[in-house]
């Protein structure tokens, strides 16, 4: 039996896919929530999270990413207006196993769903053949360790929010951690990719373990 969350900003959605997935055979819907603070509470009880990308200013990128990161056997299928490979191909590097787009059947969705579930990643094959291209950019890159230089670039701050990101907190838990502003977290996270230049929060807390 796939144990399976559902995180979803509207309450009418979240209830119809909840609903339509219980009647699934092999499926336990465990929990629906409208609510990226309540996804912790679910933490190591679920096999498969369905992820809409649809909260505002990011937070979905950073609830997958946290996901992933505290619970390496959850699989995550990640829900999407966009079909651009840059969308998808964000949701794919913060972790999620498949990719869904709103506008895809609920025979897709079910079949993308027992995949993950089995332990194989979905993607279209243009994604893969970007996937692949990403990859071959990055090549020359990842053949040198990290230039230690920009890390010590960092204020102590930046380097105190990116121990706190490595261990997988989103901005909001960050925020609540240090006693500063949402928004203010925000820019340092800016601030530190800039300076690290690197293009994701996981790619910024791999540069931990060269510092």
């Amino acid at each position: 039996m796939t144990r399976l969350i559902i995180i979803e900003p509207t309450r009418l959605r979240a209830d119809f896919i909840a609903s339509a997935l219980s009647n699934e055979k092999g499926f336990d819907v465990v929990a629906s929530v409208t609510d990226l603070e309540q996804v912790s509470d679910h933490a190591g009880h679920v096999d498969v999270a369905l992820l809409s990308m649809g909260f505002p200013n990011g937070e979905a990128l950073e609830t997958l990413w946290g996901m992933v990161t505290n619970d390496p056997c959850i699989r995550v299928v990640a829900i999407g207006v966009s079909d651009s490979e840059g969308a998808i191909l964000q949701a794919i590097e913060a972790g999620a196993s498949g990719y869904v787009l709103e506008s895809d059947s609920f025979d897709k969705l079910i079949r993308v769903v027992r995949s993950v579930s089995d332990h194989a990643a979905y993607a279209a094959p243009h994604i893969v053949a970007a996937l692949m291209r990403r990859l071959r950019d990055r090549t020359g890159m990842q053949n040198t360790l990290p230039n230690l230089g920009r890390y010590d670039s960092l204020t102590d701050r930046e380097q105190e929010i990116l121990r706190l990101l490595a261990s997988g907190l989103s901005n909001r838990a960050i925020s609540a951690q240090l006693f500063i502003e949402y928004g203010t977290v925000k820019n340092h996270v800016h601030n530190i990719l800039s300076k690290l230049r690197v293009g994701s929060r996981k790619e910024a807390a791999s540069c931990i373990a060269y510092a």
